[in-house]
């Protein structure tokens, strides 16, 4: 009896902490936001940045980045390497 339930205790412990880090990885876009909201604050402009325009910006800004993928998520374009 003991040999089966400390093993499993063990293991089930393993996995309760393999599924909350993997929690953590799947909304890791959602967390990001949330703790920097300030990065997706949009301002009005009359004439709309397009993805490639996105990218260009960002490579004057910050040349060391190298953006290679473009999201737009409710009204902010954000630049992932």
């Amino acid at each position: 009896m003991l040999l089966h339930r400390w093993p499993a205790l063990v293991l089930g412990l393993f996995l309760v902490v393999e599924c909350t880090s993997g929690a953590v990885l799947l909304y890791n876009g959602d967390i990001f936001r949330a703790t920097h909201h300030q990065l997706y604050q949009d301002t009005a402009s009359p004439v709309p940045v397009t993805p490639d325009a996105a990218v260009k910006i960002v490579e004057q800004a910050h040349p060391q980045f190298g953006a290679t993928w473009v999201a737009y998520d409710e009204n902010c374009w954000s630049c992932w390497p």
